[in-house]
């Protein structure tokens, strides 16, 4: 046992031992971090993916007349990213690090992905009356949290 702890190559190998966990342990820390990232938790990840979204929106308005069969799955989309982006953005983590403006941006939007679906049910079942209605309804949303921002 003495010759063993005497042994240099004996000590080197442990101290190249203990580096490698350490290496190890901090690429695994690492990792870790990059996952929330890739989650999509982080508010600026939310913001980006509300402008995309938003951008999709504003496209399809300039098009003309939404309450179409045409626009039907583009309309789905919009309504399914906008309800997934209020969705990650009323967790914990992130609505509190948001500021009020962003709350109420983020809660319209979760409002307007909420009737759009109802909206895109209408026009599937061509009640374009009450499509129109609703789409109305949207444009109200967003024409107040617009006058809000500016405010």
């Amino acid at each position: 046992m003495r010759e063993l702890l005497k042994n240099k190559k004996v000590w080197i190998l442990v101290g190249l031992l203990v580096v490698f966990v350490i290496i190890l342990l901090i690429a695994l820390q690492q990792c870790s971090r990059d996952g929330e990232v890739d989650k999509g938790t982080k508010p600026a990840k939310i913001e980006t993916d509300f402008r995309q979204s938003y951008a999709a929106w504003s496209d399809l308005k300039l098009n003309g007349d939404l309450c179409q069969a045409a626009y039907v799955k583009e309309l789905r989309q919009v309504e399914t990213d906008f309800n997934a982006i209020y969705k990650r953005a009323k967790a914990a983590n992130v609505w509190d690090g948001l500021s009020e403006a962003d709350q109420r941006i983020y809660t319209a939007y979760g409002d307007v992905g909420a009737k759009l679906g109802v909206m895109n049910t209408a026009i599937e079942k061509q009640d374009y009356s009450k499509a129109k209605r609703l789409l109305a309804e949207i444009l109200e949303v967003e024409k107040e949290v617009k006058q809000g921002i500016t405010k």
